[in-house]
């Protein structure tokens, strides 16, 4: 009898995890342009594809980059760049809404904030952004988000120094269908 309290538990549990995570969902492969100055000349990096989890119902936001590598055209911060694992690299922040609509609605706008994150290292960041609704049959929304990354007397924690202080990064990412 005891047991069988235990696995209804146990079940309940498992099912409530299982419920919670029906609401954060991967998107598909987004586009990202990253731009900022290095040593005094301007770069600017696109067609960085990217993974966005969002959670909708905490407005809760992650996002990576899908790539190795990146070029700025600038040779000797490419190097350095080079040697940043982008795979450890990620926002993770909040959209300030209070959830993700993805029916019908008008354009929704929205202050964001979070951190940019590397190994041992967690950068503030912050922007605007707008979820806008689109007629696909698979896609709700168009999500953009504009971030400015702060790194000022941060720059030498992530390895690249003469950065100045801040990058900026724009994304475009579609957003699925909360059925």
């Amino acid at each position: 009898m005891i047991q069988i309290r235990y696995i209804g538990l146990l079940t309940l549990l498992l099912t409530g995890i299982q419920l919670q995570a029906q609401h954060e969902y991967s998107t598909t492969t987004g586009v990202a342009l990253i731009s900022g100055r290095w040593a005094g000349d301007d770069f600017k990096t696109e067609g960085i594809k990217t993974e966005a989890r969002l959670n909708y119902e905490t407005a809760h936001v992650t996002l990576r980059p899908l790539v190795s590598q990146i070029s700025t055209g600038i040779d000797s911060l490419d190097s350095k760049l080079k040697k940043l694992n982008l795979e450890e690299i990620r926002f993770e922040g909040r959209l300030n809404i209070a959830i993700v609509q993805t029916q019908d609605h008008p354009l929704q706008t929205f202050e964001i904030e979070g951190q940019l994150v590397g190994p041992g290292w967690s950068l503030p960041a912050h922007g605007k952004g707008s979820l806008e609704h689109t007629y696909y049959e698979t896609y709700a929304c168009m999500l953009s988000i504009s971030l400015h990354v702060e790194l000022k007397d941060q720059v030498s924690s992530i390895g690249i120094p003469q950065l100045d202080d801040g990058i900026n990064i724009r994304l475009k990412q579609s957003v699925l269908k909360n059925e």
